[in-house]
């Protein structure tokens, strides 16, 4: 619809404007900014558009981004399982790879869910192989962030992972995201001997 355009117009506007922000004045505008694009992601036509604008401002905002993944994280995870809405599927799952390298160990309260969501979809054999490799490489990225604390994590993740990209037939993106996995959680576990045997066995 028309409205619909031009929530969506909005989006791109805010978007725009927060690259050209300075980031110390971020902090001024982002509860506002957060507020609006949290209504946004209620209407289905521009959400995809919503994301980019969250994927930008938790960029911009780093760890201060924290006060806001309690309102964010809902609709997330939610929209990581919505593996028949192919954009909106990746795009939230691209934005939880951005939220963990913004905030790391510090959101560790939420990885019990976004480890559920994501092996959830990436086992379901009716998803899009495309969205595959988004969700391998987001779980490199969350491996990365954790570090140690992704050790609870990994004998699960990699099974899952093995299991799902031996039955993609073009694997070669999806092959690519699985030697980012391996690489996030050996560079994550650097000091973890036991974590790395579990990768070795």
């Amino acid at each position: 619809s028309g409205v619909n355009i031009t929530k969506s117009f909005l989006c791109s506007a805010l978007n725009a404007m927060l690259l050209k922000i300075e980031n110390d004045h971020i902090d001024q505008i982002s509860d506002r900014v957060v507020n609006v694009l949290l209504q946004l992601l209620q209407v289905p036509d521009v959400q995809e558009d919503a994301l980019m604008t969250i994927s930008s401002i938790v960029e911009l905002l780093g760890s201060n981004s924290e006060k806001y993944i309690p309102a964010i994280f809902p609709f997330l995870s939610q929209a990581a399982l919505n593996i028949q809405d192919i954009p909106i599927c990746k795009s939230s799952i691209g934005v939880l790879g951005d939220v963990y390298r913004a905030l790391g160990f510090r959101i560790l309260d939420y990885t019990d869910a976004t480890i559920t969501a994501l092996l959830t979809s990436l086992s379901n054999k009716d998803i899009d192989i495309s969205i595959k490799p988004e969700i391998i490489t987001t779980l490199a990225e969350i491996a990365l962030a954790l570090g140690i604390n992704f050790s609870k994590y990994i004998d699960t993740v990699l099974k899952t992972v093995v299991i799902s990209s031996n039955s993609t037939e073009n694997q070669t993106e999806t092959q690519e995201s699985v030697i980012d996995l391996y690489s996030g959680v050996i560079q994550g576990l650097n000091e973890d001997i036991d974590g790395r045997n579990v990768i070795l066995n």
